[in-house]
C-alpha cells in the first residue's frame, strides 16, 4: 500500500472489561467518522472530520465497555442518526450535532452486537447473563422505554 498518513489521533488506551479487548469499530459516513469509545474508564462516542481528524463532537457516555459498531440510518426527512447499543441503554443520536434524541433501557451485560435497520426500524440487542432485542422506530425522544416507539421486545434466545 502506497501513501502517506495525513493524519492520525490517540484517544488513549481503552481497559476494557475482563481484557478482552477491543472490538467496536469507527463507521465512516459521508464527511464524518463516527467513533464508539466505551470502556472502564471514561467512555465517549466521538465525530470526526475525515478529512482532518478534527472533532466534530464529543459525546460523555455512562456505558462501561461495549464491543458495538455504531450504525448511521437515515431517516425520511433525510436527517441522520447514530444508533449505538450499550449495556445502560441503546440510544439514538443526531449525527449532525451529537445531541441524544432517545434512549431505551433493558440491556444485559456485554452489549457486543451492533444494530442492524431495515424501513425505518432498528433492532438492538445482547445477551449475556439475560437477554435482550428490542426493535424501535427513530421518531421517538427521551427515555422512549414502555413507550409506542418501541415496536416488540425479546428476551430469550438472543445474540
Amino acid at each position: 500500500m502506497e501513501g502517506e498518513p495525513v493524519w492520525s489521533r490517540d484517544f488513549g488506551d481503552m481497559h476494557t472489561r475482563n481484557e478482552f479487548g477491543e472490538g467496536s469499530s469507527p463507521t465512516l459516513v459521508d464527511d464524518k467518522i463516527v467513533i464508539p469509545w466505551d470502556h472502564e474508564g471514561p467512555s465517549h462516542l466521538f465525530c470526526l472530520n475525515a478529512e482532518t481528524g478534527e472533532t466534530l463532537w464529543d459525546i460523555p457516555r455512562d456505558e462501561p465497555t461495549c464491543w458495538a459498531t455504531p450504525l448511521i440510518v437515515t431517516l425520511d426527512d433525510g436527517s441522520k442518526q447514530v444508533a449505538m447499543n450499550g449495556q445502560n441503554a441503546a440510544r439514538g443520536y443526531d449525527l449532525t450535532s451529537g445531541k441524544e434524541l432517545w434512549k431505551c433501557g433493558g440491556q444485559t451485560m456485554r452489549p457486543v452486537a451492533s444494530a442492524v435497520s431495515d424501513d425505518g426500524l432498528v433492532l438492538i440487542g445482547s445477551g449475556f447473563r439475560g437477554s435482550f432485542l428490542g426493535c424501535f422506530d427513530l421518531t421517538g425522544s427521551g427515555d422512549i422505554e414502555r413507550t409506542p416507539h418501541v415496536h416488540w421486545t425479546v428476551s430469550r434466545n438472543t445474540p
